[in-house]
């Protein structure tokens, strides 16, 4: 028997200020919303995660340091796979030694 599942309107993980966050093997979907949202994060490491059937953005990261992003799928997405925006300091060239 196949399973159906309800498509959402809302953002299905948000990451607000954490650090050392690590999202590993999970299925993020079916939403016509983003997959990932994560502002102002340290450290965060997404790693083997599916992102299939979202309708804006799979992962919207915003103003964060250290970010690595690894051996992801992405599939089926509306508007943006990986959006990485107001990382490091334009003013010093500092970067955000995001991988």
């Amino acid at each position: 028997m196949d399973k159906k599942y309800k498509t959402t309107y809302n953002n299905i993980i948000k990451i607000n200020g954490a650090e050392n966050v690590k999202l590993e093997g999970l299925t993020i979907g079916n939403t016509n919303a983003s997959g990932l949202i994560a502002e102002n994060a340290t450290a965060l490491k997404v790693k083997n995660c599916d992102f299939k059937n979202i309708g804006r953005i799979a992962m919207d990261i915003k103003t964060s340091d250290g970010t690595v992003i690894e051996d992801n799928n992405i599939e089926n997405i509306g508007y943006i796979g990986i959006l990485y925006n107001n990382a490091g300091d334009r003013n010093t060239l500092t970067s955000s030694n995001a991988e």
